[in-house]
């Protein structure tokens, strides 16, 4: 497929994605027009109507992010229909599953050789979002940790997960570290998880 076929392609996945989910949320185009001026970036009604009938064939990553925000969904969503359609084409002559290709345009996981996509990856690059998945990986289990320590009343079982949590603390704090190593920002912690950066400096 050449590229101005491919992009017209992706224009009008995207506009058939919009008109799923404004129909499931019972909007016209005029509303969703509407939505969009509100939330700060006008979109005529003629220009969604454009969209959907296959005239506009071009689409912003501006429209793309409020059109997300005023449906109440991930914007990934409307560019990769996930459950929705068996493969896409993610760059010209190259397709994916969706689900492949959200986690690739994510980060959350380099395009494998399978995909056909250059298989040649910028790690240096992908490092951030993998520092930054652990980070929240671990905030997650030591909240839920924390909240089994309150429900547990037998002793050896509540010594059991204060030792989990301990050893969460740990590699939390490592990750931190190894952020603050990178040169990049560091992401917050919630409030009841501050203590972290002290425990080191201990």
């Amino acid at each position: 497929m050449s590229q101005p076929d491919w992009t017209d392609q992706v224009a009008g996945l995207v506009a058939s994605q919009v008109r799923v989910y404004r129909e499931r949320r019972n909007m016209s185009a005029q509303q969703l027009a509407d939505a969009c001026t509100e939330a700060g970036l006008p979109i005529k009604r003629s220009v969604i109507a454009n969209w959907e009938n296959g005239r506009r064939t071009t689409v912003s990553v501006a429209e793309l992010l409020v059109l997300g925000s005023v449906l109440g969904i991930p914007p990934i969503l409307l560019l990769f229909p996930i459950g929705q359609h068996e493969s896409v084409e993610v760059v010209p002559g190259k397709k994916m599953s969706p689900w492949a290709a959200a986690k690739w345009f994510s980060g959350v996981e380099p395009a494998g050789i399978e995909t056909g996509l250059p298989v040649k990856v910028d790690l240096q690059a992908w490092r951030p979002i993998t520092l930054y998945m652990q980070h929240d990986d671990l905030v997650r289990k030591l909240r839920g940790e924390a909240q089994r320590t309150r429900l547990i009343t037998d002793a050896d079982r509540r010594r059991d997960v204060e030792r989990n949590i301990r050893n969460l603390e740990e590699a939390l704090g490592d990750v931190r570290n190894e952020i603050r190593k990178f040169g990049i920002v560091l992401p917050d912690l919630p409030e009841e998880l501050t203590y972290i950066d002290a425990l080191g400096k201990e």
